[in-house]
């Protein structure tokens, strides 16, 4: 990425990228010991843990997703320990790497000293903030279009077979990882297909010939195992209004619920516009700019396209890969301002990245955390026992931090429920209830509401119910 001619340079350099680094740690590091974790990241949790990795593989299509992140997580989390801290530091790795590919891909792109800037900011976009502290494979597709757009480049530019092997390795690994990968490469080809000095590279298309069918087999999974009576992106709806907005807004410079974020979303996106306009009036010059653009709105298109004829699709998580191109605008965009301008607008954009952070934080507070902390103060593990109503519960009692509650779940409406609640129960003298994420599917058995007729704790904290209830008189 950078070549020191000097000691000093080299130290200059190793200082440099060390305090980009330092900023991004200081930033995905706060506060996420005590981190809760959501539905859709406790059943990554689930099936890690107690899932081989053929099962893994086949339960990840299933629900439409690719399976490499969890593949790898579960190798991660093999050496390291399967703990709350040490899953979320598996995407905090991932977005480390992410930092220093922008500052090689600014720097491919001409950026020169703005290069490390663009490291810096991108370390501190709240975007990337928060997929870092996501225990869910999005900061692997910010990670991966970085990488498709700098290789690519790279490529173009030594023309090499080492640098055109290493752009499709990377591309082959990422059709494994996200579906939405796959659009950026076709804006890659896109940006090849119109500029003549480009389209002739024949190794560029022997590249695309082996990536792009591996995203459609990777896509044809997902459907064959779908198709077992689950739909991934049931749950989403049609937007409404404003709502068309508000995704992208979120992508491109974080969520839009703070002011900060709003204005890094508002000034990227004038970048972008001017950007763009720029590279359409010297749309002939084979600019490694030219590559970005593509990257940048094409996955918007295909969005807003899919969500009208097909299914909805606009939640900022499926539209990651649109990030890591609109940002590179911004940078392009310093890169033209008069230097103290440019310094100015990096200071500020910094600053409004930085105050979004706590905004950042707490949107990944659910309660979960507090209320099994609450349940293991009051909890005595020799009388009471603990019911848990679906297994992100259950998984939520295992992983978190100096609790690793045991906990059951009630048989429903099972015919021989109280059986089976006298053997869970046995001679216990109080049972404690949690559910989250408004999955408390209360058995309508008439046992059950025996056990359940006076609680005498019942507390709701954000998204998670905790109730006890007195079985006998305790000992």
């Amino acid at each position: 990425m950078i070549e020191p001619t000097t000691a000093l340079s080299r130290y200059r350099t190793l200082l440099v990228w060390g305090a980009i680094l330092a900023v991004y740690l200081t930033l995905a590091l706060a506060g996420l010991s005590t981190q809760d974790l959501d539905g859709d990241e406790l059943i990554a949790s689930s099936v890690i843990h107690r899932l081989s990795p053929r099962d893994l593989i086949f339960n990840r299509y299933q629900e439409g997703n690719c399976p490499l992140y969890y593949l790898l997580a579960r190798e991660w989390l093999k050496v390291f320990g399967h703990s709350l801290f040490t899953f979320h530091l598996f995407s905090v790795a991932i977005g480390a790497i992410a930092v220093f590919a922008m500052g090689g891909l600014a720097r491919e792109l001409g950026a020169g000293k703005w290069a490390a800037g663009a490291a810096l900011l991108w370390a501190m976009h709240p975007t990337l903030q928060f997929y870092a502290r996501y225990t869910r494979p999005m900061i692997g597709v910010l990670l991966f279009t970085t990488l498709a757009m700098w290789l690519t480049a790279r490529a173009f530019r030594l023309g090499t077979a080492q640098a055109w092997r290493a752009a499709w390795i990377v591309g082959a690994l990422g059709s494994f990882w996200n579906h939405m990968i796959a659009v950026a490469w076709i804006g890659l080809m896109l940006a090849v297909a119109v500029t003549p000095p480009w389209r002739r590279e024949r190794r560029f298309w022997r590249a695309i010939a082996i990536i792009l069918p591996l995203h459609l087999f990777n896509l044809l999974c997902v459907v064959w195992a779908s198709s077992y009576d689950n739909d991934p992106m049931g749950w989403i709806k049609n937007p409404q209004g404003a709502r068309w907005i508000a995704p992208f807004l979120e992508i491109i410079g974080g969520w839009t619920g703070g002011v900060p974020a709003l204005i890094v979303s508002l000034a990227i996106l004038a970048a972008a516009a001017w950007g763009a306009a720029e590279l359409w009036r010297r749309r002939g010059v084979a600019s490694p700019w030219r590559l970005v653009a593509p990257c940048a709105f094409l996955p918007i298109v295909v969005a807003i396209t899919v969500t009208c004829l097909v299914k909805p699709m606009l939640i900022p998580r499926y539209l990651a890969v649109v990030a890591p191109g609109m940002f590179l605008f911004l940078v392009w965009a310093l890169t033209r301002l008069q230097s103290h301008v440019a310094i100015a607008c990096a200071i500020f954009i910094g600053a409004m990245m930085i105050a979004a952070a706590p905004a950042n934080i707490a949107r990944h507070r659910n309660g979960l955390f507090e209320a099994v902390g609450k349940l293991d103060q009051m909890l005595n593990r020799d009388t009471d026992k603990v019911a848990a109503f679906n297994f992100m519960t259950r998984e939520a009692l295992r992983l978190y931090p100096e609790h690793r509650i045991r906990a059951f779940e009630p048989p429903g409406n099972d015919p021989e429920f109280k059986k089976k609640m006298d053997e869970n129960i046995g001679n216990s003298s109080r049972l404690w209830v949690v559910s989250s994420f408004n999955r408390h599917r209360t058995p309508k058995h008439a046992e059950w509401k025996k056990l359940t007729r006076r609680p005498f704790f019942n507390e709701t904290i954000a998204e998670v119910s905790l109730c006890g209830y007195q079985l006998r008189p305790a000992k």
